[in-house]
C-alpha cells in the first residue's frame, strides 16, 4: 500500500514539475513577446509630387519577427507644412526579413500618391492616399 502511495505522489510531483514548466515557458513568452515589439521607425523612402507640393516619407515601423509582419508607415503633408501630418499604416508580409527599397514603388497622380507594396510572402497591392485628406494643423 505505501508502495502505491509513493508512485502516486512521485507521478503528481512530475505532474506538477510539467505543468509549472509549461507555466513558466507561457509567461516567458508574453514578456519577451513584449520586449521584442520594437516600434523604431527606419526611413525606406521620400518623395515629392511632381509639381513639388506634396511630400511622402515612408518607414518601416520595428523589426519583423516569426509573430507579426512588417509595418509600413507612410507620413504625408504638404511641402509648406500647411496641412498636418497624417498617416497611413499597413501590414506587408515579407516573411522575417526587412523591407527594403524593392518592397515598394511609389506613384504621383496630382495630389494623390499611389503606393505599391509587396514582400516575400505579400502579392503587390495598391494603396491610393490622397492629401485633400490629411486634416490642417489647428
Amino acid at each position: 500500500m505505501e508502495q502505491q502511495n509513493t508512485k502516486k505522489y512521485n507521478t503528481l510531483r512530475v505532474v506538477t514539475f510539467i505543468q509549472s514548466a509549461l507555466i513558466l515557458v507561457a509567461v516567458l513568452f508574453i514578456l519577451f513577446s513584449g520586449i521584442l515589439n520594437n516600434k523604431s521607425e527606419y526611413l525606406l523612402g521620400k518623395s515629392q509630387s511632381d509639381n513639388g507640393e506634396y511630400v511622402i516619407e515612408i518607414y518601416e515601423v520595428g523589426s519583423p519577427n516569426l509573430f507579426r509582419s512588417n509595418t509600413v508607415k507612410a507620413y504625408y503633408r504638404d511641402a509648406n507644412h500647411r496641412h498636418g501630418t497624417a498617416v497611413f499604416t499597413v501590414e506587408v508580409n515579407n516573411g522575417q526579413d526587412s523591407l527594403t527599397k524593392n518592397n515598394f514603388s511609389l506613384e504621383w497622380d496630382g495630389d494623390t500618391a499611389i503606393l505599391y507594396l509587396e514582400g516575400s510572402e505579400h502579392t503587390r497591392t495598391r494603396h491610393e492616399i490622397n492629401f485633400e485628406t490629411a486634416k490642417q494643423e489647428q
